[in-house]
């Protein structure tokens, strides 16, 4: 099983295939796909923004029938436990995003060198 950051979201949606490593390309076929309820919120957000062009509803809903993505259904409680000691970020999206893979012990496919300091299941080469 294996987490998406946002921005491998937005890849995937766009078909940025060339964005990924090798690694990362393997573990998006080989791996159960999952993300943490906040890229709902967090693509919105881009969206209103203007950093991305489509709707959050749209690009998951594609990327949940095209590849089989799921949503991690855990109580927000746990979410936020998990969330209260990663304070070596003040991003919100990231905090949770990270916290929601911690609840299942799961890697977290993220380019952000910042996430790769300090969660050790985070993957990316």
């Amino acid at each position: 099983m294996m987490y998406l950051d946002t921005h491998v979201i937005i890849w995937l949606y766009e078909g940025a295939l060339d964005k990924f490593t090798a690694t990362g390309k393997a573990l998006l076929n080989t791996e159960e796909l999952k993300i943490a309820p906040i890229i709902r919120l967090e693509l919105q957000f881009l969206y209103e923004i203007n950093k991305i062009k489509i709707k959050a509803d749209k690009i998951l809903d594609e990327l949940y029938y095209q590849l089989g993505i799921t949503t991690f259904n855990a109580e927000m409680p746990r979410i936020i436990h998990h969330a209260m000691d990663l304070s070596w970020t003040r991003d919100p999206f990231d905090r949770l995003i990270v916290a929601t893979a911690a609840c299942e012990n799961a890697l977290l496919l993220t380019k952000d060198n910042i996430i790769h300091q300090h969660y050790k299941l985070a993957v990316w080469d």
